[in-house]
């Protein structure tokens, strides 16, 4: 299953995994840069049962750090509702784009990271 291969990713960075339903992993977070730097959040992943072949999507963050805000001009400004994680969470509709290059879990969190600590 593409959800336990995700997670097994995970644990290989040392992060501390938390699975939900079917496909979706959830993994303590710190933001290292930018105007959230120090914060802890929640990061979530729906991860799809073809992992590796394809990346999960965007991550879903809780607390919300942004407003809802599908209209934003860039990345900084746009979030939307998270109805597979639940209302206190937010999802950053942000695929990477790179994923055919280096299929990796290592990665996909550094591409994470950097979307966390530009915000």
């Amino acid at each position: 299953m593409g959800r336990d291969k995700f997670k097994q990713g995970l644990e290989d960075l040392n992060y501390l995994v938390e699975t939900k339903d079917e496909d979706k992993a959830i993994i303590p977070f710190v933001i290292t840069a930018g105007k959230f730097a120090g914060q802890q959040v929640k990061v979530g992943f729906q991860v799809p049962v073809d992992f590796e072949m394809t990346c999960p999507g965007g991550p879903h963050v809780s607390p919300r750090l942004i407003p809802i805000n599908t209209g934003g001009p860039d990345h900084s400004t746009r979030a939307a509702e998270s109805p597979q994680f639940g209302p206190e969470w937010e999802y950053l509709s942000r695929p990477f784009n790179q994923w055919a290059h280096k299929r990796t879990v290592k990665r996909y969190m550094e591409y994470v990271a950097d979307l966390l600590n530009t915000l």
